[in-house]
């Protein structure tokens, strides 16, 4: 994306211009607050995923 489409995290006071063949990993929580600004020259394209690093029968218990 030539222009626009920038990935913006608020807390962080910081833009990240989206370049192809890249990605950001970044913590789910409120620290990493961001919004994605619409981009103008092409399409954009985003994949999401959220990664769980504690057992499932640690967090709620045995079945």
């Amino acid at each position: 994306v030539a222009e626009g489409g920038e990935t913006e995290f608020y807390y962080q006071q910081l833009k990240v211009q989206p370049r192809r063949g890249t990605m950001i990993i970044a913590p789910a929580t409120f620290t990493h607050t961001h919004r994605g600004a619409m981009p103008v020259s092409s399409d954009k394209y985003i994949f999401t995923s959220w990664v769980m690093f504690q057992a499932a029968a640690r967090m709620y218990g045995k079945a």
